[in-house]
C-alpha cells in the first residue's frame, strides 16, 4: 500500500482489507487523528509485507499493559518463627496416616499431643518422622498419655514428668541465656475431684518457679468445657465448679495467660494454651485435627537455637584407583592373618585403621557442607 492510498483510507469512514494479512480494519478510530502527526513508519517501507502479517514477530515491547511475568520458579523462604501445634489424637496408633497429612500441611517445629494410648511395646518411631525427637509419659492402661515431639536441630531436654498426673515439660533452648518451658497436660474427664486439678496445678507452678527467667508455656487437653475463658467465668456445671475454679487459677498461679478463644470440639474450648510472654505469640487458631478434637496452632516470633547438622566424609568411589586399592588390601591380608594378636580389640582396631587408611589414600573423599 502506498502512503497516498494509505492516507486516503485513514480519512474515511470505510472499512478496508489488509492485502497482505487479509484483515479488516476500521479507519473510523482515525478520523481526528491527522496521518502527518502518526509517528508510526509508512506501510510502503521495506519489509512492509512481513510486519502485516499476523504470524510475525517484531520482538517484545518496551513496555505493555500486561507485563511479562518472571517464569521461575518463587524463592522459597525461610519461616523464620517457631510453630507448635497442640492436638488430641484420640490413639495416635490408629491415626499415622492423619498425622503424617497434619505434620506436612502445618509444618510444626514442636507438636504437643494428649490421648496417645500407648505403651512400651509402641516406639515413637513408628508413629512420629525421625525428623522429631519424642518425649513421653504414657499411662498403664489403655487410654490417655502425652507427648512432645521437638524437631531434632532444636536444641531441647526434657526437665520434668510428673509421677501423678499426665504432666510433661521439656526445656527448648533459645539462645546461650534464654530457654523456654514447655509443658503438655492432660486431665481425664472422669476425673472431677477438685484436689486432683489443685495438685496439679501446684506442679505447674511449681515448674513455672524453678525456672522463673525462662518463658513459660503450657498445652494440652484440660477439659473444661464449663468456662468461658474470654470472660474468665464459670457458665455451665458439667463438671464441679470447684475443679473449673482451679483451672480459672493457672494465669495467676503461673503468671500466665490463655489465648485459645475459639472452640475445639463442639462448641467448648478444651484444648488450652497458656503463656507467659503473649506479646510474642503472632497468631493462635484453630485447625482441623485428627479426631474428635480440633487442633491448636501457635505461631510465635520466638527463633530458637538451631543445631547444625555434623559434616559427613563422602567418597567418590567412581574416581578411586582400584588397582593400588586392591595391592595394598592384599598385603594387608597376608600380614594380617599371619600376624599374632592379643585380644580381640586390638584386632579391631587394626582392621579399622588398616582399611580407613587405605581408603583415604586411593579414594578421592570429601566433607559435606553443614547444611
Amino acid at each position: 500500500m502506498t502512503t497516498p492510498e494509505y492516507i486516503h483510507l485513514a480519512n474515511t469512514s470505510i472499512v478496508w482489507i489488509c492485502s497482505a494479512c487479509n484483515t479488516p480494519n476500521s479507519s473510523k478510530i482515525y478520523n481526528s487523528i491527522s496521518v502527518e502527526e502518526n509517528t508510526y513508519n509508512s506501510l510502503s517501507a521495506p519489509n512492509s509485507d512481513i510486519l502485516c502479517s499476523p504470524c510475525s514477530s517484531i520482538g517484545s515491547p518496551c513496555a505493555t499493559s500486561s507485563p511479562i511475568r518472571d517464569q521461575s520458579p518463587p524463592k522459597q523462604q525461610k519461616r523464620k518463627f517457631l510453630r507448635v501445634v497442640s492436638l488430641n489424637f484420640q490413639s495416635i496408633k490408629n491415626k499415622v496416616h492423619k498425622t503424617e497429612v497434619l505434620i506436612d500441611n502445618s509444618e510444626p517445629d514442636i507438636i504437643v499431643g494428649t490421648e496417645t494410648w500407648l505403651n512400651d511395646n509402641i516406639f515413637s518411631a513408628e508413629l512420629i518422622p525421625t525428623t522429631y525427637n519424642v518425649f513421653r509419659r504414657d499411662r498403664a492402661d489403655s487410654h490417655g498419655g502425652i507427648i512432645i515431639a521437638v524437631k531434632n536441630d532444636l536444641v531441647c531436654t526434657p526437665i520434668y514428668t510428673s509421677k501423678d498426673h499426665e504432666l510433661l515439660c521439656v526445656r527448648l533452648h533459645v539462645n546461650k541465656k534464654k530457654s523456654i518451658i514447655i509443658g503438655a497436660y492432660y486431665r481425664p474427664p472422669n476425673i472431677t475431684c477438685e484436689n486432683n486439678a489443685r495438685l496439679a496445678v501446684a506442679e505447674m507452678s511449681k515448674v513455672r518457679s524453678d525456672n522463673h527467667k525462662c518463658d513459660f508455656w503450657m498445652a494440652g487437653d484440660f477439659n473444661p468445657p464449663d468456662i468461658n475463658w474470654p470472660t474468665q467465668s464459670i457458665i455451665s456445671h458439667q463438671y464441679p465448679s470447684k475443679m473449673s475454679t482451679e483451672y480459672l487459677n493457672i494465669p495467676g498461679a503461673c503468671g500466665v495467660e490463655q489465648l485459645v478463644c475459639t472452640p475445639t470440639r463442639g462448641d467448648k474450648i478444651l484444648d488450652l494454651f497458656f503463656t507467659s510472654n503473649p506479646s510474642l505469640v503472632q497468631r493462635c487458631k484453630v485447625i482441623p485435627g485428627v479426631g474428635d478434637h480440633d487442633a491448636v496452632l501457635i505461631d510465635s516470633l520466638i527463633q530458637p537455637l538451631r543445631s547444625k547438622p555434623a559434616r559427613r566424609e563422602i567418597y567418590s568411589w567412581d574416581k578411586a584407583d582400584m588397582t593400588s586399592l586392591r595391592r595394598d588390601i592384599n598385603n594387608f591380608v597376608q600380614d594380617f592373618i599371619t600376624r599374632p594378636f592379643t585380644s580381640v580389640d586390638t584386632l579391631w582396631e587394626l582392621f579399622r585403621d588398616t582399611t580407613l587408611s587405605i581408603m583415604n589414600r586411593h579414594v578421592p573423599h570429601k566433607l559435606t557442607r553443614s547444611r
